[in-house]
């Protein structure tokens, strides 16, 4: 498994996990999916180019997970952790962790001095993790 940054060239996975992540668990995103199948491609494709405050990040293995990781303009040095969804098949076998490890590096390259993990309360795997 690879996980890496989204490049531009990726949107179109980027957009299938997001669909699958809706999909699977409605509930634990600030977003629908009835919503964000709506998006034209544009939107898909700025939201897999790097930005100078916002990253996504793929687990690569066919597309089996996604993170997204964004700095708090009003806030310096606090960063978002959000967006953050794992294959049902692949959960419990580190990809969770080697996401929010490559989002870690990414918010120090950036001096971040603190990240909020957004967590809804019912979801307990999420909430250990």
């Amino acid at each position: 498994m690879e996980v890496r940054q989204a490049r531009a060239a990726d949107w179109a996975v980027l957009r299938e996990l997001r669909l699958w992540a809706l999909a699977d668990t409605p509930d634990a995103f600030a977003s629908t999916l009835d919503q964000e199948a709506t998006f034209p491609e544009r939107v898909w494709r700025r939201r897999a180019e790097d930005g100078e405050g916002s990253v996504n990040f793929i687990a690569f293995e066919g597309g089996i997970g996604m993170a997204a990781i964004f700095a708090v303009a009003s806030v310096p040095g606090r960063m978002h952790l959000v967006g953050m969804w794992v294959d049902p098949q692949h959960r419990r076998r580190g990809v969770a962790q080697a996401l929010i490890e490559q989002a870690m590096r990414w918010d120090k390259e950036r001096q971040a001095r603190e990240v909020i993990l957004w967590v809804a309360d019912h979801n307990i795997p999420a909430r250990r993790l």
